[in-house]
């Protein structure tokens, strides 16, 4: 349960809350293991986790930033792409269940470091611009919108 939820978020849900979640999060990681992780998104997963898919956040990502999947997913480093594919890594860790490694294999990039950075960088812009970010549970689309705004990109 830890690696889903802040600090904050964890010690604001009661005891019996975190004991039902922790079971919840053991049987998504069960049916997880069972396929693979381009599949839809499980039904039945708690409302904290956010479960989205990453193919639903590739796509909203694709809309918000007007790249192109296969450019999010290339090893080119063009600024545009890199920062589409920095805002889809830090989507993907902030709103599924998936481990960094995992969101980094969905797109064919290294390994969990690809993503640490990416987040750490987005991370940085939230902290620096913070009167420009939506509330803490607003939708993955808000959260992207106002990113790519800020990093200048929206046009």
């Amino acid at each position: 349960m830890e690696r889903f939820l802040t600090v904050r978020q964890r010690w604001d849900i009661p005891r019996e809350r975190r004991r039902e979640l922790l079971e919840q999060i053991r049987a998504i990681r069960a049916r997880r293991a069972a396929r693979d992780f381009t599949g839809d998104s499980l039904s039945g997963a708690p409302k904290e986790l956010r479960d989205y898919t990453m193919r639903t956040l590739l796509g909203l990502t694709r809309d918000v930033t007007k790249v192109d999947t296969d450019d999010i997913r290339s090893i080119g480093r063009i600024e545009r792409h890199a920062a589409a594919r920095h805002l889809f890594l830090w989507l993907a860790y902030n709103f599924t269940a998936f481990s960094r490694k995992t969101t980094v294999e969905y797109i064919g990039r290294g390994d969990h470091t690809t993503s640490n950075h990416a987040v750490r960088r987005v991370d940085a812009v939230i902290a620096q611009y913070p009167h420009l970010m939506p509330d803490d549970d607003a939708c993955p689309t808000q959260w992207a919108c106002a990113i790519w705004e800020v990093w200048g990109y929206a046009r």
